[in-house]
C-alpha cells in the first residue's frame, strides 16, 4: 500500500526594514536591517544613496549623497524556500545643512544704553532656527531663533561683530559676513551758567539749547543769549549720542530792548495789589503782545492788544495772583521791552 504525499503551501514572505528614517547628506554608516536567518538577501537603494556594507546579509550600511525623499528596499527567500514576490520599500528623508547666511542689516552705529534696535538677515534656506552671536553687553530681547532680532545695548556694551548662521537637524550652515557695530558712549551732561543775558555750556560742540523743555531752533553753539524769560537747559549730542539734560537756569530778566522801538511802557501803580494799568505809546505800531511771567518763569497772562494812534491804556487784574515779583514784557514784531512788576498784598 502506497502513501499519498501531503503538500503544504507557504505564503510568500514580506520583509520589514528598520533603520533611520531621516538622515543628512554625506552622512555615513546609516544601518538598515531586515529579518535574520533568511537566504538570498537582495538590497537596493534609490539613486541618492550608496550601499557601503555587505549586501548578502540581513543588514547594510548606506551613505546618502543627495537630499530629498530616498528609499531602501530588500527581498529575500525564507527558510521554507519561498521568495518575496516584490521588494519591501522603506522611505528615508535626506536633508542638507542650511545654506550660508547672507548679509546682516541694521544700525552700524549705536549709543551705549540704546534699546529696541533691530537687526535682520535674509531667510536662510533649510534653516529651522538661527544662531546669533552678538558683542559683549548686547542682549537679544526678542527673535532669538529667527532671522530678525531686537537687541538692547547696556551702558557697558562694547563695539564688535554680529554674526549669524542657520541651524537644522543636520547642523549649522556657514556664518554670515561679520557685521561690525560701533557702540559710542553718551556725552557727559553739560553744565550751564549765565553771565548777564548769555548762557554758556562747558562743552564746546554738539549743544542744543532748550527753553521750557522745547528745543530752540538754531541754538546749537556753546553760548546762547536769552531773549525770552523762561527756564533754560542744554543737551549735547556727539557721534549721534545725546547726553542727559544739563542743570536748568531760570531767566527772569532779559536785555532785549530794541532801539528801533523805543516805546513808552509804563505799569502804574507799581507796586500794587494786583490791580494796575498798562500804558503803551509808540510810533507806527498798531498791535502789540503783552506777557506777564511769575518768578518761576511761568506765563500767567498773554494778551494781544490793538493800539489806537500808537497808544494803549489798559487795566490789568492780577488780584488772584500771590504777592511777589513779576516780569511784564511788551512785544512787537521787531523787538521787545520789559518791566518789573511788584504785587504786594
Amino acid at each position: 500500500m502506497s502513501g499519498n504525499a501531503i503538500l503544504t503551501e507557504s505564503a510568500a514572505p514580506i520583509p520589514t526594514i528598520t533603520g533611520p528614517a531621516s538622515a543628512c547628506v554625506a552622512s555615513t554608516g546609516n544601518t538598515y536591517t531586515t529579518q535574520a536567518g533568511m537566504n538570498n538577501y537582495v538590497w537596493a537603494v534609490s539613486s541618492g544613496g550608496t550601499i557601503t556594507g555587505v549586501t548578502g546579509t540581513n543588514a547594510i550600511t548606506v551613505t546618502w549623497n543627495e537630499s530629498g525623499n530616498q528609499n531602501v528596499n530588500v527581498t529575500y527567500t525564507n527558510a521554507s524556500g519561498c521568495a518575496a514576490t516584490e521588494p519591501s520599500f522603506y522611505s528615508v528623508l535626506v536633508s542638507t545643512p542650511p545654506y550660508a547666511a547672507g548679509t546682516i542689516t541694521g544700525s552700524s552705529t549705536v549709543c551705549k544704553g540704546s534699546s529696541g534696535i533691530v537687526y535682520t538677515v535674509p531667510l536662510i534656506s533649510n534653516a529651522l532656527t538661527y544662531n546669533w552671536l552678538v558683542p559683549a553687553g548686547t542682549s537679544i530681547i526678542s527673535g532669538f531663533n529667527t532671522n530678525i532680532i531686537t537687541v538692547d545695548f547696556a551702558v557697558t556694551a562694547s563695539s564688535g561683530n554680529f554674526i549669524v548662521n542657520g541651524v537644522n537637524d543636520c547642523g549649522s550652515g556657514a556664518n554670515s559676513p561679520a557685521y561690525n557695530v560701533v557702540v559710542n558712549p553718551s556725552p557727559t551732561a553739560p553744565v550751564i551758567s549765565i553771565h548777564g543775558d548769555t548762557l554758556e555750556s562747558n562743552i564746546a560742540n554738539g549743544n542744543q539749547w532748550y527753553r521750557d523743555g522745547i528745543a530752540i531752533s538754531g541754538a546749537t553753539t556753546s553760548e546762547y543769549i536769552a531773549t525770552i524769560i523762561g527756564t533754560y537747559s542744554d543737551v549735547v549730542t556727539l557721534n549721534g549720542c545725546s547726553s542727559a539734560s544739563s542743570n536748568t537756569i531760570l531767566v527772569l530778566e532779559v536785555s532785549i530792548a530794541d532801539n528801533k522801538i523805543n516805546p513808552v511802557f509804563e505799569l502804574y501803580p507799581n507796586p500794587n495789589n494786583g490791580s494796575f494799568n498798562i500804558k503803551v505809546k509808540t510810533d507806527q505800531k498798531n498791535e502789540c503782545l503783552i506777557e506777564i511771567y511769575n518768578i518761576l518763569g511761568s506765563l500767567i497772562l498773554n494778551k494781544r492788544e490793538s493800539l489806537v494812534n500808537g497808544s494803549l491804556v489798559n487795566p490789568i487784574d492780577l488780584t488772584a495772583a500771590p504777592s511777589g515779583t513779576y516780569m511784564a514784557i511788551l512785544r512787537f514784531s521787531d523787538g521787545s521791552v520789559k518791566r518789573k512788576l511788584f504785587v504786594i498784598k
